[in-house]
């Protein structure tokens, strides 16, 4: 497991990943909500990962993959036409993993199925 940890105030919430890569993904996301030094990498070692207990740990992945996501649909201009579909925010967790790995068609179709049938 790769660790970090999000400040917000006062508080330092921990946040756990499956991979080093999504942990620096979402340690590296500078939007205009996150700043500089609001968000570190940590190692298992560290003392706030030692104390927090695994249930108060955040998955981060699901984050991670938010990034990607958004990254993704900024960079293609396929994407960026749908953005409202595609970034709503969908109650399956898997949704900005889809959207950050599945082919960029798929992704098209499947917001225009959706736009239609809001029409």
């Amino acid at each position: 497991m790769w660790y970090a940890v999000g400040f917000a105030g006062n508080q330092a919430d921990i946040y756990e990943f499956t991979s080093r890569r999504l942990r620096d993904v979402w340690v590296a996301d500078r939007t205009p909500w996150v700043g500089p030094r609001e968000r570190a990498a940590l190692t298992a070692r560290d003392q706030l990962v030692r104390s927090t207990p695994k249930w108060m740990r955040i998955d981060g992945d699901e984050q991670a993959w938010r990034v990607l996501a958004r990254e993704r649909v900024e960079r293609s201009p396929g994407l960026r036409k749908h953005r409202e579909i595609i970034m709503y925010d969908w109650p399956a967790s898997d949704h900005p993993r889809w959207v950050a790995t599945a082919p960029e068609r798929e992704i098209i179709e499947w917001a225009r199925a959706i736009e239609k049938a809001e029409e």
